[in-house]
């Protein structure tokens, strides 16, 4: 097995996912492009050009940037033009297609989930650990209603009240991650899971 197919086999695990998790598949997708088209010696301006692409639309391809993943034409272009061999681009085309199934946050409006919120969000519901600091509010994923409540009123104070509800239900959906049965991790011992579920829990 060639290297590149060994860097992707490793990432099948992630077709099995029971969650959908766009973001982070999105990113996948643009790591393995960008590493096939290193390993086709072809700068990022080059293999552009050769597929009619602006230089800036690759660099957010590969970047994983945007709501949406690449299109299916768009992937298969360049998988041709970096001579991807069938296992590789069949593994990478079925990571696609699922990075195309919209996580929960994207329901929500831009106003609640802009471009920079919606990657976090994405990548808070694919991560493994999750650690914060905070030195003024209690962590996001680990408040109240009543207090994410008091956060927006006081921070948005001519906010309306639905748009106030909204953000307050938007958070406590966030919260859900933590008493998954794979939810992410608060640290590296073993007993820091239970410690970011009863902590979410908490009154």
């Amino acid at each position: 097995m060639s290297a590149a197919s060994h860097r992707i086999s490793r990432l099948e695990p992630y077709l099995d996912r029971p969650e959908p998790a766009p973001t982070l598949l999105k990113m996948l997708v643009g790591v393995q492009l960008a590493g096939f088209r290193e390993d086709a010696g072809l700068s990022q301006d080059q293999a552009a050009r050769s597929v009619g692409f602006s230089g800036a639309k690759l660099s957010r391809i590969e970047s994983g940037k945007g709501r949406r993943p690449p299109t299916e034409t768009d992937v298969r272009a360049l998988l041709e033009l970096y001579g991807t061999d069938g296992y590789e681009a069949s593994v990478l085309l079925k990571l696609l297609k699922r990075a195309g199934e919209p996580g929960w946050w994207q329901r929500y409006d831009k106003r609640l989930m802009p471009e920079w919120f919606d990657r976090l969000v994405g990548l808070q519901e694919a991560a493994a650990t999750i650690r914060t600091f905070e030195i003024q509010y209690v962590p996001g994923l680990l408040q109240t209603a009543d207090y994410t409540r008091a956060v927006v009123e006081r921070g948005l104070p001519n906010a309306p009240a639905s748009e106030v509800q909204r953000r307050v239900e938007l958070r406590m959906r966030r919260a859900q991650l933590l008493l998954r049965e794979d939810a992410p991790s608060c640290g590296p011992s073993s007993t820091s899971r239970s410690c970011c579920a009863s902590s979410a829990t908490a009154p």
